[in-house]
């Protein structure tokens, strides 16, 4: 997605209801993959060094604690009220079940179909971790806080993401088409018109 999409996808779900807010910001805001956000308990909302945190579980199972940034905190703490126990994420029936995966990516969808997302059928959570790793990339963060964040032990796993983007932004197409427009419009100008008119 844009980042004007991704904007559209965030202001769809603060409209749609606080939990699809908090989902989608934390998702995006904190690259995290969906199942970790998923298996979080409310009271694992915690503090360190002065940042609202989650633990998150990386690949191999060891946690790390991840900033809350404070959109996505106020939007966290819009959907959970005074609930402090249980699942992070329950659904909407009342009672206290967790979300489910395949809620998530079946709201995410309906989310995007909402938002106007071309790709709104193919959306899935993890399109938002790309979305923070892309984003961040091309804001000049350097790959290796982006690698630390997202918990890629290689860098050349973060790198690609980034050169997937970039494969479409640089391709040579585009420097092709721009200089044959150029060219074209040179020569429109250089001939007078059918009419004899100018």
């Amino acid at each position: 997605m844009t980042e004007e999409e991704t904007a559209r996808l965030i202001e769809a779900a603060r409209d749609w209801a606080p939990r699809s807010y908090a989902l989608v910001t934390l998702l995006y805001l904190t690259g995290a993959r969906v199942d970790e956000l998923l298996s979080l308990d409310a009271d694992q909302l915690g503090y360190n060094h002065g940042h609202r945190t989650l633990p998150l579980t990386q690949k191999g199972g060891k946690k790390r604690p991840a900033p809350v940034p404070p959109l996505a905190l106020d939007a966290l703490l819009g959907y959970l009220g005074d609930r402090t126990d249980g699942p992070l994420f329950i659904t909407d029936t009342g009672r206290l079940r967790r979300w489910t995966q395949p809620e998530a990516w079946k709201h995410l969808r309906v989310l995007a179909r909402r938002a106007g997302i071309p790709q709104a059928a193919t959306i899935k959570p993890h399109t938002l971790r790309h979305q923070f790793i892309t984003d961040n990339l091309a804001n000049g963060v350097p790959l290796q806080d982006v690698q630390d964040a997202v918990s890629h032990s290689d860098p050349r796993t973060t790198q690609r993401y980034n050169r997937r983007r970039r494969q479409l932004d640089d391709h040579p197409a585009y420097s092709l088409a721009a200089k044959l427009a150029a060219r074209l419009d040179t020569e429109e100008e250089e001939t007078p018109s059918a009419t004899g008119r100018d």
